[in-house]
């Protein structure tokens, strides 16, 4: 449990500075004004993602759901706001998390 929580936060930490760093380098300038939204939806479902792996210790299944959903969204809404950031390599950690999380809440449920 412990490594998918790490894998999922060094995710979330990729996810969000790739897109605050996006916000801060186009968000301001009249070509993507009109994407802008795309950009901070990215920011929140990182986040989302991230704190979802906070449910790891009493519902691994669901916070396996709630990486792969919020991560995969992310990276579309983020790729319609700017394309030239790191948000992609977020997306592999919040995966292995969720593989890592769902296959531990499996084998702890036998008995």
């Amino acid at each position: 449990m412990r490594v998918s929580l790490l894998i999922a936060i060094l995710g979330g930490v990729i996810g969000v500075a790739s897109a605050i760093q996006a916000l801060m380098t186009v968000g301001n300038q009249p070509v993507y004004q009109d994407r802008a939204v795309f950009g901070w939806a990215a920011l929140i479902l990182a986040i989302s993602a991230t704190s979802g792996a906070a449910l790891s210790r009493t519902r691994p299944g669901v916070a396996a759901v709630i990486l792969v959903i919020d991560g995969l969204l992310g990276l579309g809404a983020m790729l319609l706001f700017y394309i030239n950031t790191w948000y992609a390599l977020a997306v592999p950690c919040w995966l292995l998390a969720a593989v890592l999380l769902f296959t531990e809440g499996r084998r702890t449920a036998q008995p």
